[in-house]
């Protein structure tokens, strides 16, 4: 049973296209496996957080035995994954180094976990009428789905099984729900694993995490990242800006000298990357590039006039700032 489907795309530049594509040939699948399955639901683009903290959950699978998280990855060449687990993706002519989106869903699962467990009282009943069931022993599984048309590489003595092609997932949920259930049977002596969920605790479930997702900005020109002003030896709090701004770009941005706090600023690139040049009093402001969907940092790319903020952990990339033309 598909219980949500993915929110509105803001997606404007073509790495986040290209990801938001991903998922949604994901969400495809799923909904061909399971629209009609009373017992399996499916969340697409699931967000939720705990004490400020965001797990952005691209496809979670609730059953009575426990859960299932997808990560989706748009991969249109070849992904590589060595013996260490290190990943990387070739992409532009080579191979460029990606956060690892195996370690990313167990991010995703433990906060996830700690959340339910949060709310443990309101959502499961007690054994026996007496212990609290927790959710720290409910088996939550991780799957990693490439794109159809990418290619995976992987070494034979770590090959991650959990990684594989968006149009097998569907089958490995099926078994995966299988084996729990089977491994919870009253009647399997052998098995140490066994979780069961009641009907009502899915139901409760399913209803808290509805209730519990956060949808992302729905600005169509969202603002992923923000820059802080910072001393080069340690960060330190972004300037707000008190007096009228004499760029209107710059403004709108939200960026401003650390001195003067003028909105009348460039970026350029120095010795210790990139920073704000202010026209005013032509001090200059270091920038970091925190991303605001995952709350790591991002890296600046330079495309003519503009400046993009590509996120190595959740694969996005959008505008940051635009120097002024002329």
């Amino acid at each position: 049973m598909i219980l949500k489907d993915p929110d509105p795309s803001t997606a404007t530049d073509a790495l986040s296209k290209a990801g938001r594509r991903a998922e949604e040939q994901m969400a495809f699948y799923l909904r061909r496996a399971f629209a009609e399955a009373p017992d399996v639901l499916v969340f697409n683009d699931l967000r939720v957080e705990r004490n400020g903290e965001i797990a952005q959950i691209d496809h979670l699978i609730l059953h009575r035995w426990g859960m299932v998280i997808i990560e989706s990855k748009s991969v249109t060449s070849r992904v590589k994954i060595n013996e260490r687990e290190e990943w990387s993706r070739y992409w532009d002519g080579r191979d460029r180094g990606m956060a690892s989106p195996v370690l990313q869903a167990k991010r995703q699962a433990d906060l996830l976990r700690r959340l339910l467990d949060d709310h443990a009282p309101d959502l499961v009943g007690k054994i026996l009428g007496l212990l609290q069931v927790r959710f720290g022993a409910m088996p939550i599984d991780l799957l990693v789905a490439i794109s159809d048309e990418g290619v995976i590489q992987r070494t034979k003595k770590n090959p991650l099984p959990e990684v594989m092609k968006a149009d097998q997932i569907s089958e490995r949920v099926k078994q995966l729900v299988a084996q729990h259930r089977k491994d919870s049977s009253p009647l399997n002596f052998k098995s140490d694993t066994s979780y069961t969920l009641s009907v009502a605790d899915v139901d409760r479930i399913r209803i808290f995490l509805l209730a519990k997702h956060k949808p992302g900005a729905t600005n169509p020109e969202p603002v992923p990242v923000e820059a802080q002003a910072v001393e080069y030896s340690m960060p330190t709090t972004a300037v707000t800006v008190a007096t009228p701004p004499t760029d209107m770009a710059a403004a709108a941005s939200g960026h401003a000298c650390r001195h003067c706090a003028s909105a009348d600023i460039t970026v350029e690139y120095g010795r210790y990357g990139y920073y704000f040049k202010c026209g005013g009093c032509e001090g200059n402001t270091p920038i970091k590039v925190i991303c605001s969907a995952c709350g790591s940092k991002a890296k600046l790319r330079k495309s003519g006039p503009k400046f993009w903020a590509d996120c190595g952990e959740c694969d996005g990339s959008l505008l940051f700032f635009e120097n002024r033309v002329g």
